[in-house]
């Protein structure tokens, strides 16, 4: 029994049928090309003072600043689309989006119970501490950051916004107080998204071992 073979199985169950037409996944896909585009801005503006050709600093920050434009106003588009959708039939979807989950995760719990009680609590132990861990680590680089959402995001952006995209009106101070916006916001999410895991592995186990 291993976190891999139990992540391996989670990975395989079918999506609520709902879910494959949402436009969750474009959302996060546009807000990441949206950082990518505002980072090539501010990165451009911080070797303004270097001896890279202003010609070519000039080119590669107007074409992050149209990027994250085009990557906003899509990644509007969608969030707008998602929440209509979701409010006109917000109860009904997220019951049967329960239930789905709910028959799936009952079938990851039996075929748990086939190992040793001893077994899933050490799992349990050890995805608990990795919780714990990764909740501290997060503290210690970036505070409660994470607990910001896009709004880091939406900082940086607002900075590339007021330079218009070019890099010689924005100082290499400011550019590099947006750049650690973004570093900070790309760590949290990534281990934001690791923790939802561990959480799911602790929830399953535990329901395992009380079944035992």
């Amino acid at each position: 029994m291993t976190f891999k073979a139990l992540e391996e199985r989670l990975r395989a169950l079918p999506e609520f049928p709902a879910d494959t037409a949402s436009p969750s996944r474009l959302v996060r896909g546009a807000a990441i090309v949206m950082a990518l585009g505002i980072a090539l801005t501010l990165v451009a503006s911080f070797l303004s003072f270097t001896n890279v050709p202003p010609q070519l600093l000039k080119k590669a920050a107007t074409a992050g600043f149209w990027v994250a434009l085009i990557a906003l106003g899509i990644l509007m588009i969608i969030s707008i689309y998602g929440i209509v959708s979701d409010l006109r039939r917000w109860t009904v979807d997220q019951a049967m989006r329960t239930d789905h989950q709910l028959e799936q995760f009952m079938q990851e719990v039996s075929w748990l119970k086939k190992y040793p009680a001893a077994t899933l609590q050490i799992m349990l132990d050890h995805a608990r501490y990795s919780h714990t861990r990764r909740a501290g680590r997060i503290a210690l680089l970036a505070g409660s950051i994470d607990k910001l959402g896009l709004l880091p995001v939406a900082a940086s952006l607002f900075l590339v916004l007021r330079a218009g995209g070019n890099p010689l009106a924005m100082s290499p101070l400011t550019a590099i107080v947006g750049i650690f916006l973004l570093f900070f916001w790309m760590i949290c999410w990534v281990a934001t998204s690791a923790r939802g895991k561990l959480q799911t592995y602790e929830y399953l186990l535990d329901m395992a071992l009380r079944m035992v």
